[in-house]
């Protein structure tokens, strides 16, 4: 029996298959980089997202139904004998013991599971609910910017889901993201899904841009995509903005982005422009944006200096992210 993970999260955008689908419609695939080497200058351009492993081959399970059982089991095995929230991230238990590697690695020889690159998750029993538990996977694969050093280079995030059908294991992919790493996993929007908020970055050799995304991996998998657009009609992304890196390379702004556990608005974000050297603090400039999802479109309300109070209520309740 063979089953590969569909990758429904990453839909392409160009003519390429989808796992290698850059996850936003902006630079990020590229960025211009100066090198001084010892004897020339030299004008070096660093080509991110290119020559990954397609994760489809990395985690195509194969195997009798025996050994689908076999890893069934294990999981639920490892999930009695762990600690519930084991880890370092909200909503998610990091897997103890050997049992679920050791039958995972028969269904997937080609996953590096003896080594540090790859976490096993489950959700947190609050967020579990009832029925056959899920298998999450968490696999940091570094590319190397040179053969000659493997171990210098970047890391690329994916993230599988795998769901018991009855009778073996469907995956759902998410990935790659560039230094992506889960911040949380929490109820989100109308449907208060488990959804995971991974943090990702524009580049690493440069100022860099952070953002989160929003990522739905319970109905075969979705992206919550975000408008910052003053027209409220385009701009439809899957990204939410959470650092800006200033110096010249944007405006120098602090960004909190907290998630509300109830009420209207399913996610609030403050931006607090830096304040001139020789000037008071004050608040007039504040940008408020309170964004409610629609399926997974999520629009804003905006409000700059003062918020109304519903707002201001919501965002002392809510936790940050």
């Amino acid at each position: 029996m063979n089953v590969s993970p569909r990758s429904t999260v990453a839909q392409p955008v160009c003519a390429v298959p989808a796992w290698m689908v850059y996850l936003f419609g902006m630079t990020l695939s590229l960025a211009l980089l100066w090198n001084l080497p010892a004897s020339a200058e030299e004008l070096r351009i660093k080509q991110y997202y290119k020559g990954l492993p397609d994760p489809v081959q990395v985690l195509s399970l194969s195997g009798e139904a025996a050994d689908f059982t076999a890893l069934q089991t294990a999981l639920k095995g490892a999930i009695r004998s762990t600690k519930d929230g084991r880890g370092k991230v909200s909503g998610l238990t990091e897997l103890s013991g050997t049992g679920v590697r050791k039958a995972l690695a028969k269904l997937a020889p080609k996953l590096p599971l003896s080594g540090d690159q790859v976490k096993l998750l489950v959700l947190n029993n609050a967020l579990r609910g009832k029925g056959e538990p899920d298998l999450y996977i968490a696999y940091n694969y570094l590319l190397a910017d040179d053969p000659a050093t493997p171990q210098q280079g970047d890391h690329y995030f994916y993230l599988w889901r795998l769901k018991w059908s009855g009778s073996d294991y469907q995956g759902s992919l998410f990935g790659p993201s560039l230094e992506g790493r889960i911040l949380s996993v929490r109820p989100f929007a109308i449907h208060k899904r488990p959804t995971f908020f991974v943090h990702t970055v524009s580049c690493t050799e440069c100022e860099a841009w952070q953002y989160l995304l929003a990522v739905d991996l319970t109905e075969g998998g979705e992206l919550y995509r975000f408008t910052y657009a003053a027209n409220h009609a385009s701009g439809w992304k899957p990204v939410i903005e959470y650092g800006f890196p200033g110096q010249g390379h944007s405006a120098d702004v602090a960004v909190e982005t907290r998630l509300p556990e109830g009420g209207v608005f399913h996610l609030l974000q403050k931006f607090v422009p830096e304040t001139p050297k020789g000037k008071q603090p004050t608040n007039a400039n504040d940008e408020w944006w309170a964004f409610i999802c629609l399926g997974y479109r999520c629009d804003y309300e905006q409000w700059l200096g003062q918020a109304p109070q519903e707002v201001l209520e919501a965002w002392g309740k809510a936790p940050r992210l």
